[in-house]
């Protein structure tokens, strides 16, 4: 089955269907620990919690977006 970070799942499905929510914690967050997956459109990423990535590096180049809202 694909699996797709929070972004990519809205933006393909215009739904979040939390395939990658909680693989880590929100203490894991806060501690700047983030999980590391394959977005089927992101690639190799690093997610928070919540499913949504976080990587500076991502194709789609969600992390930026992620880290400029963190500001």
């Amino acid at each position: 089955m694909a699996d797709f970070c929070q972004q990519c799942s809205i933006d393909n499905f215009c739904e979040d269907f939390g395939n990658m929510a909680g693989i880590s914690s929100a203490a894991d967050t806060q501690a700047g620990r983030f999980a590391r997956v394959l977005c089927e459109d992101c690639g190799a990423i690093q997610v928070d919690h919540e499913g949504k990535c976080v990587s500076l590096d991502c194709l789609k180049r969600h992390g930026i977006e992620y880290w400029k809202d963190k500001k």
